[in-house]
């Protein structure tokens, strides 16, 4: 590291030993290939509501917020959409309405207690201003208005669902895991062409790693995902179903499993594990 007591630290070297050249110079971000499930990862704390529940100033809902997350009790049914709250809490200077960038899948919605998919649309802060609020119109500590800073400022159930009278909604904004602290905004280098880049600039994305996904049944005859260790109890960071039916694109489908599973001499299904690397010989656990 290098610098003075004027100017912030850089690098000398690139953690592959290249000369510094300074930022967004080196790396390029490309995106994510692909996704592939992994053990339970440390929760963030500030995802438990702690707060004093309140009755919201509409009369609609009683409601309660922590650093990234919101909770509403429905005084009224017939509720299409929620804004979160635009309070700053102590020691943040974040409300829940710049916790989740648009689009990036960083917020996760519960109604009475189960995780909701595909049945709501993120508000961006143009349609909150649009709707006239004066309560999330502007920003508390300046005064100014919201606009489409690229931040989920609510959600908009579909026609689908029926929210009732006391029915529970609660709203997680950011990281899930403890470890994505940080990470829910970052301007990074997506153009590789050095002219261009001069152009177009960085890009606000997140970054978050670890995106929760709980186990809710979805197709017929789903395996359940498990926790892996290896067999002295530590993690090996991934998440299997620990065996399941041999399949092969050879065989027909079965018409109960609706899977091409492989049987044996006598019509007897057969099996594969996944806890024993081929490769390498170790031999997986799982609780």
């Amino acid at each position: 590291m290098a610098g003075s007591p004027l100017s912030a630290l850089e690098p000398i070297v690139t953690s592959l030993g290249d000369p510094w050249r300074g930022y967004n110079v080196h790396w390029v971000y490309v995106g994510v290939d692909s996704t592939t499930p992994v053990n339970h990862q440390v929760e963030n704390p500030f995802i438990t509501v702690t707060e004093t529940p309140y009755l919201h100033a509409s009369g609609n809902y009683i409601t309660a917020q922590n650093y990234y997350a919101q909770e509403f009790s429905l005084e009224v049914g017939g509720i299409t959409s929620l804004i979160l709250s635009d309070t700053l809490l102590t020691d943040t200077t974040r409300s829940l309405q710049e916790r989740a960038l648009l689009g990036f899948d960083d917020v996760r919605v519960y109604i009475n207690g189960v995780r909701q998919f595909g049945n709501y649309d993120e508000i961006s802060g143009d349609e909150v201003s649009l709707n006239g609020s004066p309560v999330y119109g502007v920003y508390p500590a300046t005064g100014t208005p919201i606009g489409d800073d690229g931040y989920v400022k609510g959600i908009r159930f579909h026609s689908t669902v029926t929210l009732e009278q006391y029915d529970e909604v609660r709203i997680e904004v950011g990281p899930a895991a403890l470890s994505d602290f940080g990470l829910y905004t970052a301007d990074v280098r997506m153009t590789e062409d050095d002219v261009q880049y001069l152009t177009d600039g960085n890009i606000t994305i997140s970054l978050i790693k670890y995106h929760k996904a709980e186990q809710i049944k979805s197709e017929l005859n789903q395996y359940p995902i498990f926790d892996i260790f290896d067999v002295e109890g530590n993690s090996t960071y991934e998440a299997n179903s620990i065996f399941g039916y041999l399949e092969s694109p050879d065989v027909g489908i079965n018409a109960a499993t609706n899977r091409r599973i492989v049987e044996d001499g006598n019509g007897d299904f057969t099996f594969t594990q996944f806890l024993l690397k081929e490769d390498n010989g170790v031999l997986y656990a799982y609780r």
